[in-house]
């Protein structure tokens, strides 16, 4: 059903006046876009909300017919999401110049654009947006908004979270070895790595903010269930400053979230994700010479949870491939796991070792 039918049958409830239309960008949703009517009963002093998603390249029905002013809201909403309205007699930007490249509001805004906007006004473009019909007045808004736009997009310089859980045997099983912490040997359990912002064309961002710094007293309250759930096995033994500082300066400080809640969000994914459990469930448990396929695992983790996610493995002094870190997807705001938009890369052989810290050989580290 199209959205101006759906909006015939709101006028009977004699909601008479169209306030505004909006669009939201979700760029992990196969439905890219939601936009969303916002309406007004002036019998009841009361507002209804039409929400509707589509893709890239779906139209949506015009709805000027029922309500003139939306004209002006159809046009906006193409502008800085180009999402059009079919057979619209009169797309026209409103919120930025004609030639502007890119879509204002949509969350992957090239940050070029604003600067080659900023540059032409420079350059004293202000003639040419006068003959494609923007009035001099027009300029000082259009600027204040793609600053903020700016600051926005640079701020945010990430699409998702990979959140990251290693198997803590796998580590040590190397010729590398492992050396345990301080606080002693680990328990059988997948251990945090890392909670990574990344982009959905496969790069990151690191090393955001050079003057936050790892501060141990930003987490106190949390420093038992870090020594428990995120233990550095790197050598040689430590108490795990080390390892999250590197986490916090290289990755945290990129993730729009304070020193507590990033420590504290990648604990409560941990407790979300209990792996070593759905693994068991799906009688998958860690033993020593004991060989899966890697689909078996994907498929029991992706039951278990609800997502799809990616293996990473290594190799054992034998050369055997075994099971060592899963990386499961978290929208932006670190909030919930989603489809992952885009895998790291890495193959596994078609059968893995998931090993276990029984065997005396890891007990020599």
């Amino acid at each position: 059903m199209g959205i101006d039918l759906i909006l015939i049958g709101i006028i009977y409830t004699r909601v008479q006046v169209l306030i505004d239309i909006y669009g939201v960008d979700y760029r992990s949703r196969k439905q890219r876009f939601e936009v969303v009517y916002n309406l007004l009963n002036t019998w009841y002093n009361s507002r209804v909300c039409v929400q509707t998603c589509v893709d890239k390249v779906t139209r949506i029905s015009p709805v000027v017919s029922l309500f003139p002013s939306v004209s002006w809201w159809e046009c906006e909403v193409w502008d800085i999401f180009i999402i059009s309205s079919i057979n619209h007699l009169d797309l026209r930007h409103i919120s930025t110049y004609y030639g502007f490249e890119g879509q204002l509001l949509r969350k992957d805004l090239p940050l070029m654009d604003t600067q080659h906007f900023f540059a032409q006004l420079e350059l004293g473009s202000e003639k040419t947006l006068r003959m494609k019909g923007l009035k001099t007045s027009a300029i000082i808004p259009i600027i204040l908004v793609l600053q903020c736009a700016t600051v926005l997009s640079s701020s945010r310089d990430f699409d998702f979270f990979y959140f990251v859980q290693q198997w803590p045997p796998s580590y040590c099983d190397t010729k590398r070895s492992c050396c345990y912490p301080t606080t002693g040997k680990p328990a059988e359990d997948f251990s945090i790595h890392g909670l990574w912002p990344n982009r959905e064309d496969g790069t990151w961002p690191q090393n955001c903010e050079s003057n936050s710094p790892f501060e141990e007293s930003e987490v106190s309250d949390l420093l038992d269930k870090m020594e428990k759930d995120w233990p550095s096995l790197s050598c040689p033994s430590s108490d795990g400053v080390r390892f999250w500082t590197h986490e916090w300066e290289k990755h945290g400080t990129c993730s729009l979230l304070n020193q507590h809640k990033y420590f504290e969000t990648s604990l409560k994914l941990k407790e979300k994700a209990n792996l070593l459990q759905v693994l068991k469930d799906a009688e998958i448990e860690p033993k020593n010479g004991k060989f899966y396929s890697v689909e078996t695992i994907k498929d029991a983790i992706e039951k278990g949870i609800g997502y799809t996610p990616f293996i990473e493995c290594n190799v054992d002094p034998s050369r055997n491939h075994q099971l060592y870190q899963v990386y499961l997807c978290v929208d932006s705001s670190a909030t919930d796991f989603i489809q992952c938009p885009v895998f790291p890369r890495g193959r596994c052989g078609s059968k893995i070792e998931f090993p276990s810290f029984s065997s005396s050989s890891h007990d020599e580290f």
